[in-house]
Protein backbone atom coordinates (compact mmCIF):
# COMPACT_ATOMS: atom_id res chain seq x y z
CA UNK A 1 0.00 0.00 0.00
CA UNK A 2 1.49 3.43 -0.92
CA UNK A 3 1.51 6.09 1.81
CA UNK A 4 -0.04 9.20 1.23
CA UNK A 5 1.36 12.61 0.34
CA UNK A 6 0.61 15.65 2.07
CA UNK A 7 1.06 19.14 1.14
CA UNK A 8 2.69 21.60 3.72
CA UNK A 9 -0.40 23.06 4.10
CA UNK A 10 -1.87 19.68 4.93
CA UNK A 11 0.97 19.18 7.42
CA UNK A 12 0.33 22.52 9.26
CA UNK A 13 -3.06 21.74 10.09
CA UNK A 14 -2.25 18.25 11.09
CA UNK A 15 0.16 19.00 13.69
CA UNK A 16 -1.35 22.78 14.51
CA UNK A 17 1.76 24.98 13.11
CA UNK A 18 1.58 27.65 10.13
CA UNK A 19 3.37 26.40 7.35
CA UNK A 20 6.37 28.99 7.21
CA UNK A 21 6.70 26.95 10.96
CA UNK A 22 6.90 23.93 9.44
CA UNK A 23 9.20 25.08 7.13
CA UNK A 24 11.27 26.60 10.20
CA UNK A 25 11.62 23.13 11.69
CA UNK A 26 13.01 21.82 8.54
CA UNK A 27 15.18 24.13 8.13
CA UNK A 28 16.38 23.88 11.51
CA UNK A 29 16.24 20.01 11.36
CA UNK A 30 13.64 19.42 14.20
CA UNK A 31 10.80 18.23 11.86
CA UNK A 32 11.05 15.79 8.72
CA UNK A 33 12.69 17.31 5.62
CA UNK A 34 10.02 16.73 2.90
CA UNK A 35 10.30 15.25 -0.68
CA UNK A 36 10.92 16.94 -3.44
CA UNK A 37 8.91 15.84 -6.27
CA UNK A 38 9.17 18.76 -9.34
CA UNK A 39 10.81 21.64 -9.64
CA UNK A 40 9.10 24.00 -7.28
CA UNK A 41 7.06 20.82 -5.56
CA UNK A 42 7.63 19.13 -2.41
CA UNK A 43 5.50 16.64 -0.26
CA UNK A 44 5.95 14.41 3.31
CA UNK A 45 5.08 10.77 3.68
CA UNK A 46 2.17 11.01 6.64
CA UNK A 47 4.15 8.09 7.77
CA UNK A 48 7.25 10.11 9.05
CA UNK A 49 4.69 12.80 10.19
CA UNK A 50 3.04 10.55 12.50
CA UNK A 51 6.03 8.62 13.59
CA UNK A 52 7.55 12.50 14.50
CA UNK A 53 3.95 13.09 16.46
CA UNK A 54 4.39 9.41 18.58
CA UNK A 55 8.07 10.43 19.16
CA UNK A 56 8.48 13.93 20.09
CA UNK A 57 8.70 15.00 23.45
CA UNK A 58 5.40 16.10 25.29
CA UNK A 59 5.65 18.75 28.75
CA UNK A 60 3.91 17.85 31.10
CA UNK A 61 2.82 20.10 34.13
Amino acid sequence: MATQMLKVGEVADMIGWSKVTVYRHVKDRSFPAPLRIGPNSVRWRRDDIERWLEERPTTQE
